[in-house]
């Protein structure tokens, strides 16, 4: 090389040098100024009415998810600060002049501040970045209004985008925090020795012949006196079991009869010689109710508890849990590459097989599922217990039942503090438990974000929902996971974005329109139908797919896919005329119930597919395996193939292997459904029937001759062989009822009480 050569060379990395030098510090000294441009966290913020439409919105030739605001209305966003030097960043625009847009934050006390007052940009979108004048873990909301700058003025319409909270910092060293949640300590009801006598039976447990829960009975005016342990942190956990008895013919009393009495009645509960809760027998109505109270520990201090039952006559009143439960802190478990294992689990209500790729579909878009199939297992046959969301999801967060965690079968009810959650089971395993859900039947009401440290239900599209996940994940990625991220698009009404309309097929498949057709015969009548049916359903998977496909390339990009477990399963199907119906919650046919299953990651063989029929609780058991925290709980699954080998079964030990079963229930639930169904499926054979009837109204299908459960073999005069197999699955499905109503380590609760 010259010298000359040598000295150019020389320069240009003397002034590289130079310039990285000058830009380090002008980097340094900006973050100086203005602390809160360098961002440590982002939390996406949703609205709190969850009716909110957040549809695109196209100003300045840029594209976006907004919310549309007309003149004089009002967007309420909630938000919990999450570390130092808050600021809120959003993007405000408006297609015409007149509007004016006000930005102000409500303090928990309930005191307004106004962050931002100014006409609405015109054609285009604005950046704002307004600091909060907030500490960490304030909880605060963001309110957008819409106003007119004076009288007289048109009102515009003004749209609001992208409400982020920027932090510039973490307030706590989080690898110092430890993951909590709740453990039951003691059982003082089972160690006090007193009578436990069986109380008034449940409707649905009366109809199988079973006696009602053994109970501590309270007899009106007497009281009791409980030992209760002391624990730091203790709460005592309380179910009352109520019952109308008899009257002295032995009738049943009439509701209004059991209402005036449960009315008249109470629960008392003294510490100290003082009143810590009183809880009231009012929630009582047809048929044996139970309630649930929460006491803290400290109410007691060191003294028993005495319970005194008040008032309502003619009514059976016992104490049928009593519960001490404390946190349980267990120590985070760092994220180590190529040996630790998270878990992401996605999902996805009224989510078809059938309209999947993997699953042999061609008229879609799921190219993100497809490859997920490909590098994974993908199950064919995954039956679920009923046919909507909530009673299916308590089961596959719980791995039991729907008549062993209740929901679903009644309103009201509650997940039983004994029954274990998935979301514990990993939390107690040293994982960080994160849970976003799109729908409202999946929240803390009903006790589902149990074991979950992070729990956010906002009605919204799956987009957004991985977005308020992704931002967690971006802040646990160092340590060991679990997220649930279920999404809800695929329901009714079907209104895909225009995108993802356009990746799948324009027409609907000639398969459905010639079903809707013979529905309703007129010309055209079908067509519209099949369009909302066919290709905008197709458009709302494929969207559903386009959010996971975020999920996957965020695992990528950071380097943990080869180091978590991706389950991808649907809560339930969805029907499109198949039994002369469409949506879900009315029957347990084969659109309704059977769901897709796929999974992939460490210990998961690539590309296979499992042809053996498997119920949704053994997918709870093969989470916690194969996530690596145990099945420590109360899941009543077993592991399902091809992790399962015969050996390893305790139902296929011996000579005779019992046959592959599942088992469905559904029972009436106010806005939901109307009917009482029951369902059991072998191989072959498909038995529906009424849960009420003694086989009176009970179908029976030849799935092996008859796939699509057309042609009920119980009609007219049936040969006996048909009649012997209908009885034969009929006992089979009372059977496991019974089994399960047995094995609950506590029934549904239907109320909840807090304590004064």
């Amino acid at each position: 090389m010259r010298k000359s050569e040598w000295a150019a060379v020389k320069a240009a990395t003397g002034l590289s040098l130079v310039a990285a030098v000058l830009l380090a510090g002008g980097w340094w000294w900006a973050d100086q100024r203005a602390p809160d441009y360098r961002v440590g966290r982002r939390s996406v913020l949703v609205p709190n009415a969850p009716s909110t439409a957040v549809p695109r919105v196209r100003l300045g030739g840029e594209s976006r998810a907004a919310w549309s605001l007309a003149a004089g209305s009002r967007l309420r966003l909630p938000a919990v600060v999450s570390g130092e030097a808050p600021v809120l960043r959003l993007r405000e625009g408006a297609r015409a002049p007149g509007g004016v847009l006000r930005v102000a934050m409500v303090t928990p006390d309930g005191r307004r501040v106004m962050l931002h007052a100014a006409p609405a940009s015109v054609g285009g979108w604005a950046l704002h970045r307004l600091p909060l004048p907030a500490d960490v873990g304030d909880a605060i909301d963001i309110e957008c209004v819409a106003g007119t700058p004076r009288r007289g003025v048109e009102p515009a319409e003004l749209f609001v985008a992208d409400l982020v909270i920027e932090t510039a910092g973490r307030p706590v060293d989080e690898s110092e925090a430890p993951v909590v949640s709740r453990v039951v300590l003691a059982d003082p009801l089972t160690a006090f020795g007193g009578t436990l006598v069986l109380a008034p039976s449940s409707p649905q447990a009366e109809r199988l012949g079973l006696p009602g829960p053994r109970c501590l009975e309270l007899p009106p005016g007497e009281a009791w006196e409980l030992s209760i342990p002391d624990a730091p942190g203790g709460r005592l956990e309380i179910v009352v079991h109520a019952a109308p008895l008899p009257n002295e013919d032995g009738e049943t009393p009439s509701d209004a009869e059991v209402a005036r009495a449960a009315a008249s009645g109470s629960i008392l509960f003294f510490a100290g010689g003082r009143t810590v809760a009183r809880i009231s027998l009012g929630f009582l109505g047809q048929g044996a109710r139970e309630a649930l109270v929460h006491l803290p520990l400290e109410a007691f201090d060191g003294s028993g508890l005495v319970v005194q039952r008040v008032g309502a006559p003619g009514l059976f009143v016992g104490l049928r849990d009593l519960l001490v439960t404390a946190p349980r802190p267990v120590l985070r478990r760092p994220h180590e590459p190529g040996v630790s294992r998270n878990v992401l689990l996605v999902i996805a209500d009224s989510l078809r097989p059938d309209r999947l790729g993997c699953y042999g579909y061609d008229r879609g878009a799921t190219p993100n599922l497809d490859a997920l199939a490909a590098r994974g297992l993908r199950y064919e046959r995954v039956i679920a217990p009923s046919a909507w969301t909530l009673p299916n999801v308590a089961s596959l967060l719980t791995g039991t039942a729907p008549s062993t965690h209740g929901l679903g079968l009644a309103a009201g009810r509650r997940l039983s503090p004994r029954l274990i959650t998935l979301p514990q089971a990993a939390a107690w395993a040293g994982r960080e438990t994160g849970g976003f859900s799109s729908s409202g039947w999946v929240s803390p009401e009903q006790g589902l974000d149990r074991g979950f440290q992070r729990f956010v239900t906002s009605v919204v599209p799956a987009p957004m929902v991985v977005e308020a996940a992704l931002d967690w994940l971006a802040d646990v990625q160092d340590f060991q996971w679990l997220a649930l991220v279920h999404v809800s698009d695929a329901t009714h009404p079907h209104e895909p974005e225009a995108a993802d309309l356009l990746a799948v097929s324009g027409r609907p498949a000639p398969e459905l329109l010639e079903r809707l057709a013979r529905l309703d015969s007129r010309p055209g009548a079908a067509d519209a139908l099949a369009v909302e049916l066919g290709p905008k359903y197709d458009a709302e998977v494929a969207g559903i797919d386009r959010a996971v496909g975020e999920l996957l390339r965020w695992l990528d990009d950071e380097d943990l896919a080869q180091d978590t477990l991706v389950v991808v399963v649907g809560a339930q199907g969805e029907e499109f005329f198949e039994h002369g119906g469409r949506l879900h919650g009315q029957h347990l046919h084969e659109e309704v119930v059977r769901v897709p299953l796929i999974v992939a990651g460490p210990g998961v063989p690539a590309g296979l597919v499992e042809e053996q029929m498997i119920p949704l609780v053994d997918v709870t058991r093969l989470i916690a395996e194969l996530g690596d925290f145990g099945a420590e709980g109360s899941f009543q699954g077993r592991l399902p193939p091809p992790f399962r080998t015969r050996a390893d079964s305790p139902y296929d030990r011996g000579e005779a292997v019992e046959p592959a079963m599942a088992f469905g229930l559904l029972e009436p639930y106010e806005g939901v459904t109307r009917h009482r169904r029951i369902a059991v499926r072998e191989e072959q054979w498909l038995l529906l029937g009424e849960a009420s009837e003694a086989g009176d109204a009970d179908q029976l299908f030849d799935l092996e001759h008859d796939p699509r459960a057309l042609d009920d073999l119980l009609a007219g005069d049936p040969p006996r062989p048909v009649m012997l197999m209908a009885e034969h699955l009929r006992r089979a499905h009372d059977n496991w009822v019974r089994a399960t109503l047995r094995a609950a380590p506590s029934r549904p609760v239907m109320w909840e009480a807090q304590a004064p």
